[in-house]
């Protein structure tokens, strides 16, 4: 399952002209505190969840690696099961899409 799709607005040419190659990377449990005390270390944030800080870092380091002007408008958007959280639950059976 593609759990990350991305939305590029405004792409530059010399963006889509560029080779890409896809790495997986893993993320040492042990580190992921770290990230998240980065996360918060200017104070804008008094907290952030696991998935917030490694998805900023991840997002941060992709936009920095296609060199993205600072008024470009992109999206990140993530799948999610909610389903269940209904009154009364939707079937698995059933797929929707919210927009």
């Amino acid at each position: 399952m593609n759990l990350l799709r991305l939305k590029m607005c405004k792409t530059p040419a010399s963006v889509m002209q560029r080779k890409c190659s896809i790495d997986p990377f893993c993320f040492d449990p042990e580190k992921l505190p770290q990230l998240k005390e980065k996360a918060m270390e200017d104070g804008v944030l008094a907290k952030c969840i696991t998935f917030e800080a490694l998805s900023a870092f991840v997002w941060r380091a992709r936009c920095q690696a296609l060199r993205m002007v600072a008024d470009q408008q992109i999206k990140l958007l993530f799948a999610a099961d909610g389903r269940s959280r209904f009154e009364p639950p939707i079937p698995d059976t059933l797929a929707m899409r919210f927009s």
